[in-house]
């Protein structure tokens, strides 16, 4: 698998927001919201395997003390997390891998932290990085309704 870098300005978000794994984390206007409020520089990539795309990955760049970093999400920016967005049968130790390449090559980082919900353990743990956890609570508000 490839990771690329897209221009946000000529992706197809409508197509973007489709992808089942969609978080409101993802969306170009929170990406916009972090961007603003944390000086940082909004990242997009497909995923391809071969000529086909798989998905798309998420993140913002920023530097620290001198430290360029990729964050996906990044503690202080009330965002749980991030990550990809996969077509179903993709891996995202795979994605991880082609992200991890990317980072460090194509945007020079020297840190890079992801967070994505649907990670497993052995997806970080293959590669080196390290794991955490924390609970979180999530709700559909497309399935809540008004009271009128």
């Amino acid at each position: 698998m490839k990771c690329k870098i897209v221009d946000p300005r000529m992706v197809d978000w409508k197509y973007l927001d489709g992808f089942k794994d969609r978080t409101i984390f993802q969306t170009r206007e929170w990406l916009r919201f972090v961007s603003e409020t944390q000086n940082a520089e909004p990242v997009l990539a497909e995923l391809r395997e071969g000529r086909e795309i798989v998905g798309y990955f998420s993140g913002l760049t920023f530097t620290r003390l001198g430290v360029k970093v990729l964050g996906s999400s990044f503690p202080g920016w009330t965002t749980p997390y991030m990550g990809f967005n996969l077509l179903p049968g993709s891996s995202r130790g795979v994605a991880l891998a082609a992200l991890e390449q990317m980072a460090w090559n194509d945007l020079a980082c020297l840190h890079l932290e992801v967070s994505d919900p649907y990670f497993s353990v052995e997806d970080g743990q293959a590669l080196g990085f390290t794991c955490e956890f924390y609970t979180s609570y999530r709700t559909d508000l497309r399935k809540c309704r008004t009271h009128k």
